[in-house]
């Protein structure tokens, strides 16, 4: 997540730590399992547009599900690309990761968040 990269606006201290130690985990495998041939990478997905992220099914009254929209405009606002990604981008990712045109990348947390987040 992006959050362990960044602070995180949402989610707080502890969501913000658990992000960043799988990170520290995923170089840490890599190191330790490179030598027998597995890589290990992680992917830092921005916000994906997903129902879960709109909150359907939650049963939110009409004003929590318009806050809601709003946030997700303002957070839109913020990205260079101006829009969230799609799960189909990040799982294109992952796929590229676990390719063997990615067979040297190994202990890398790729950011998949439109520049919203540059290291």
């Amino acid at each position: 997540s992006l959050a362990g990269r960044s602070k995180s606006a949402n989610g707080g201290l502890a969501y913000t730590t658990s992000k960043a130690a799988i990170l520290g985990m995923t170089r840490h495998l890599a190191f330790d399992y490179g030598p027998r041939g597995v890589r290990v990478n992680a992917i830092c997905p921005g916000g994906v547009d997903t129902p879960m992220l709109r909150g359907a099914g939650r049963g939110r009254t009409p004003e929590e599900t318009e806050r809601r929209r709003q946030g997700i405009v303002a957070y839109e606002f913020f990205m260079p690309i101006k829009r969230l990604s799609t799960p189909d981008e990040q799982a294109s990712a992952i796929a590229f990761l676990a390719s063997d045109e990615a067979s040297y990348i190994n202990g890398v947390s790729l950011d998949v968040n439109g520049g919203l987040f540059m290291a």
